[in-house]
């Protein structure tokens, strides 16, 4: 079991890249346009948040130049005038002489007033500062949601209108883990992601506007590092890129494997499993593992040297203001400092930005995943103008019908077949004769490789596809019911049934009392996939559930085959009156089931080999005779 996951891993890692990441970001970002209101909302909130917060290290500058600097260039005369005297009362006499006041420049009632007021209004753009991150968080949360909420339900959407092929092609696992997996990865891009580097963005243009403003020559030469860092990020973008595909697989992987291993827990347990399952899951998981490591060492790698080339910047900041500053005076303290704030956070956007690249790589390898299902086109769709049936009545017709599920290895050949409406005919033969494919064609789960199927005398590609399907019902072998009571399976295909008729399709099929018995009776849980119940209970509660939907074509593949003999009796007498002036199609194994259809018609090898009702074809001596004489000699017929 392993190798499949793998082989099909590697598929998926190494098929070519479908979409660039301009065509990526573009998508992405065309989600905000569904909430055109509330990304509004939030962008002003970002512009707002950017402009205020560049306005304290202004504040701080004005402190120091007003109030800090006049007062630390006292000091510093005090002091020069410590290191030419040879003691303390030389400090004095020195400072005398020169007629220098000692508390120059004096600290007035109106300094001290103006001090406390800019600290006042320092703690207060404080205060702002942590409301507005409350306020800009609530609003990212808010509309990350809202657009992960969309994401999920176009998905799933999407899901329920895509042909059959996808889900016989596309492990039940891997698509469960684009819809959880991949949409919560790409929900952290758009929710901490996109708006964030539209945030970082307005900061670091704001924040380039003020130091130009400030000293154009320091901006210059702290803007030298960025052709660096975009080298680097242009080296580590394919690695990361793959890195992050590499992981979304990986978990996928494990998802499906867990989703197979659950659902197959019986056959684990009736071939004692469990061993090889736990060292399989490992094998995956380790996988997992490896690919998490791997494209979080690439991470840990890049951001370091980041970071550092950043702190150049910075640097070159210090140590050209600290000079202009001591030697020319043509910056003051205050300024410098702004600066080097502004440097640090012009640098800080950009490196959140490189720090958001894995996050955008991680999202984006998701979004593939995730718009690969949101662009798939159906197999099997409506034409422009479909044709809706006032009232389909059952007449079918097959003609010169081929099909194949892939392209060289035909399934079904030059099929011939005419059921006129309220008849039933049975479909009989080998495993793999092709019998189940006749009715997927009929329930156009596929279409037709060549030839014609009508429906009403209609080509049954040309009828409104959710019209078709209300009027066909199909009873599979392989049943499943859906979590929750025993009338909500029932009603699964009419919801608006009345408790009355349900129980009168009940009464007729035998299947009733097996209800009544239950604890909670027709209000059971059945839980998933009916597991409470007996398979025999579960194909006839399927098959009641066709009934009730009450279609005009029934289609019933082996639907009593998990019945004991009495029980299926029962039920036989209950099909048969349902079945009155009904079009019906049964695949049965059991060929006493079908004694009395209307026509059987025999299949070999995907082609109609014998066609006529039970007694003709036994009076033929052909394919069917032998079928029935063998079953016979097995005591499977009584």
């Amino acid at each position: 079991m392993g190798h499949i996951f793998r082989q099909m891993a590697r598929e998926e890692e190494h098929r070519e890249k479908k979409y660039s990441d301009w065509t990526l970001f573009k998508r992405v970002f065309g989600v905000f346009g569904y909430y055109k209101t509330e990304a509004v909302s939030v962008l002003a909130i970002v512009v707002t948040f950017s402009i205020f917060t560049t306005t304290i290290p202004l504040l701080l500058a004005n402190i120091i130049d007003l109030f800090i600097e006049p007062f630390s260039k006292s000091s510093a005369y005090i002091i020069n005038y410590a290191n030419s005297a040879d003691s303390y009362e030389g400090i004095i006499n020195s400072l005398i002489q020169s007629k220098v006041n000692i508390l120059t420049p004096s600290a007035t009632s109106s300094d001290i007033n103006s001090i406390l007021i800019m600290g006042s209004m320092y703690l207060l753009f404080l205060i702002l500062n942590f409301v507005m991150i409350l306020v800009r968080t609530i609003f990212f949360a808010r509309l990350g949601q809202k657009m992960i909420y969309r994401i999920r339900n176009d998905l799933f959407a999407k899901l329920q209108y895509l042909s059959f092929n996808y889900f016989t092609e596309t492990e039940s696992g891997r698509t469960i883990s684009k819809l959880t997996n991949d949409v919560d990865s790409l929900g952290e891009l758009l929710t901490t992601g996109i708006i964030d580097i539209f945030a970082d963005f307005v900061s670091l243009a704001w924040i380039l506007v003020l130091m130009f403003i400030l000293d154009v020559t320091m901006t210059l030469f702290t803007l030298t590092v960025i052709p660096i860092l975009l080298i680097i990020a242009v080296l580590f973008q394919k690695k990361v890129r793959s890195a992050y595909r590499r992981t979304r697989v990986a978990i996928a992987k494990v998802t499906a494997n867990l989703q197979e291993t659950i659902s197959g827990v019986k056959v684990t347990k009736a071939l004692s499993r469990e061993d090889k399952n736990i060292q399989n899951f490992k094998g995956l998981n380790r996988e997992n593992y490896s690919a998490n490591v791997q494209a979080a060492s690439i991470s840990s790698l890049f951001m370091p040297i980041i970071q550092i080339i950043a702190a150049l910047g910075s640097t070159i900041v210090i140590i050209y203001g600290g000079y202009a500053v001591i030697t020319t005076g043509s910056i003051s303290l205050g300024e410098l400092y702004a600066f080097l704030e502004y440097s640090n956070r012009f640098f800080m956007p950009v490196i959140s930005l490189f720090t958001f690249y894995t996050t955008i790589q991680s999202g984006f390898a998701s979004a593939e995943r995730i718009f690969e299902i949101l662009d798939e086109e159906p197999s099997v769709k409506n034409i422009d103008k479909p044709i809706i049936p006032e009232k389909i009545s059952g007449y079918l017709k097959l003609k010169n019908v081929d099909f194949r599920y892939q392209k060289d290895i035909p399934v079904l050949t030059n099929i011939n077949l005419e059921i006129e409406p309220g008849k039933s005919i049975a479909l009989v033969g080998q495993t793999g004769a092709g019998k189940t494919t006749i009715t997927k064609l009929l329930s156009r789960y596929y279409d037709v490789t060549a030839g014609e199927l009508l429906v009403d005398g209609i080509n049954i590609q040309e009828i409104d596809l959710e019209t078709l399907r209300k009027n066909i019902a199909v009873v599979p072998q392989d049943v499943y019911l859906f979590s929750g009571s025993i009338m909500d399976n029932l009603k699964f295909g009419k919801k608006e049934a009345e408790d009355k008729e349900v129980y009168d399709i009940c009464l007729i099929l035998g299947l009733h009392d097996y209800i009544l018995k239950l604890p909670e009776g027709y209000e059971t849980d059945v839980k998933e996939g009916g597991a409470r119940l007996s398979l025999g209970q579960r194909q006839l509660i399927s098959l009641a559930r066709a009934v009730v939907a009450n279609p005009s074509i029934l289609i019933l593949d082996e639907c009593s085959s998990s019945v004991d003999p009495i029980t299926e009796a029962l039920i036989q007498k209950g099909i048969n009156y349902i079945l009155q002036d009904r079009t019906s199609i049964i695949i049965a194994h059991r060929l006493s089931t079908i004694k009395n259809v209307s026509q059987i018609v025999v299949l070999d090898d995907g082609q109609i080999v014998e066609q006529g009702t039970h007694e003709e074809l036994l009076k033929k001596r052909g394919k069917y005779h032998n079928l029935y004489e063998t079953q016979l000699t097995s005591n499977l017929i009584e």
